[in-house]
């Protein structure tokens, strides 16, 4: 892999396998530029190109790559996207996983809260009633009960989204990939 870059601060203009810089330009296999004036760039070896590269966004001196205003623009995107796809990931996890309630630890999947929302959609339940803890123990409730436990669900459920909505909100405020990769669950 070589690179053609600019010899005042060592902005990457081109990259590439076959490259080269004469006195007519620079250029590759099947093209060739005029623009560059091959007095102020210069072509050097690299082992591999940083993830999100862009030619013009990265500056190459001394064997060490940095992102330029450019770089760092198309970054932070990438890393925004993917922050966001990570915070609804842990908001979705957490809405699911179980939940304790009552001295009990119980399942909060969509399974569980769609039986738990079918069983009080009834408006009652049979006195001999029971629900199932996490670890599959049933434990005697009432209507009461369900409805408690399922406020509970809800509940957290809120806080969960209340805390994704921050987040996410920290995520799009961010100007940096730094700032981005430092909003945590």
């Amino acid at each position: 892999m070589k690179i053609i870059k600019a010899l005042s601060d060592g902005t990457v203009l081109f990259a590439g396998t076959n490259l080269f810089l004469d006195q007519n330009g620079c250029g590759g296999i099947g093209w060739r530029s005029r623009v560059v004036d091959t007095s102020i760039a210069t072509i050097e070896p690299v082992n591999s190109l940083p993830a999100g590269f862009i030619p013009g966004g990265w500056i190459y001196v001394d064997g060490v790559w940095t992102s330029n205003s450019l770089g760092a623009d198309l970054i932070t995107d990438d890393n925004r996207t993917k922050k966001l796809a990570g915070l609804q990931s842990a908001a979705t996890a957490a809405v699911y996983a179980d939940i304790t309630h009552a001295g009990q630890t119980w399942r909060a999947d969509k399974e569980s809260r769609d039986l738990l929302a079918d069983v009080l959609s009834a408006g009652s339940v049979p006195a001999e009633m029971y629900w199932r803890d996490a670890a599959g123990t049933p434990h005697a409730m009432t209507y009461a009960d369900l409805q408690a436990l399922a406020r509970a669900i809800l509940d957290r459920g809120l806080l969960i989204d209340a805390n994704l909505i921050t987040k996410s909100a920290a995520a799009n405020a961010a100007t940096t990939a730094a700032e981005i990769d430092a909003v945590a669950w």
